[in-house]
């Protein structure tokens, strides 16, 4: 579905697959799911909607989305320690972690929009726009068969996520919002990693990593306690980077509100 080269995409194959699976999944009263974060991202947004829609016609298509902040903090975080990869960086970056504000200014940079048409989906800001992802799905496959949660939803009100979903697509809700209480921490890159990586590059390769040398464990022990104390530098948001976030998202954010019903200001979205 994500397969961006179509001379590379053997249609017949998937097809059958395809097809193999969803008659497995009918003889055995199952529902065929098919998930992955990279459908919602360019340059393979529309590629992978036609896909499904062609090979899965009769799809109900469920999107979770993430207050933008949030998700924009957790990519860097993630992503921090070698940025060279999907996202794409600046070649000075390559392989180092990069302070956020620089991060920001990447992935949302200022400037009139035709001139970031070059690699643009490299680029953060072009894949938070909630409301332009639905739309494309409604499109293809109708409006009834198309639902838009929150994730922070079923973190903090799983109950209320649960019975949206059996609403949609009939899934028994007691059940799923049980599994959604069975909450795993999600063990991560953490802010203090980060800066202790960047103070790290400072000193010869791999010294504060080393069990081998004398003090290396100790070392590192330190290090990781000051990186602690300045973890809340990590990540931080200006006025500047607020306005301009507001001004990307908070339209979309309160369309997609009103569309689906979803009180987004209780979770803190950036609404118009």
């Amino acid at each position: 579905m994500i397969n961006i080269e179509d001379n590379d995409l053997d249609v017949s194959k998937i097809e059958a697959f395809l097809k193999e699976n969803l008659n497995s999944a009918i003889n055995e009263r199952k529902t065929l799911v098919l998930s992955n974060e990279q459908i919602a991202g360019l340059p393979v947004l529309w590629p992978a909607a036609y896909r499904i829609k062609r090979f899965l016609p009769q799809s109900k298509i469920l999107i979770c989305i993430r207050e933008q902040r949030a998700l924009i903090e957790s990519y860097y975080i993630y992503q921090s320690r070698n940025l060279g990869g999907i996202f794409g960086v600046p070649d000075r970056y390559y392989n180092l972690p990069i302070r956020f504000d620089e991060y920001l200014s990447f992935h949302f940079p200022d400037g009139e929009e035709n001139e970031l048409k070059s690699q643009k989906f490299l680029r953060l800001c072009w894949r938070l726009k909630y409301m332009k992802l639905a739309t494309l799905y409604q499109e293809l496959f109708g409006r009834q068969n198309v639902l838009v949660l929150p994730i922070e939803m079923a973190d903090r009100n799983p109950k209320e996520f649960a019975a949206r979903l059996e609403e949609f697509c009939n899934i028994e809700a007691d059940e799923t919002a049980k599994l959604l209480e069975l909450k795993k921490r999600n063990v991560a890159v953490q802010k203090d990693h980060i800066v202790y990586e960047r103070w790290r590059r400072h000193l010869p390769e791999r010294i504060a990593f080393s069990n081998y040398i004398p003090f290396g464990k100790r070392v590192r022990e330190l290090f990781f306690k000051a990186a602690s104390m300045r973890s809340d530098q990590v990540v931080s948001w200006n006025e500047c980077n607020l306005k301009k976030l507001s001004a990307l998202y908070s339209n979309q954010n309160q369309q997609i509100n009103d569309e689906y019903n979803l009180d987004l200001s209780k979770y803190k979205y950036l609404m118009s």
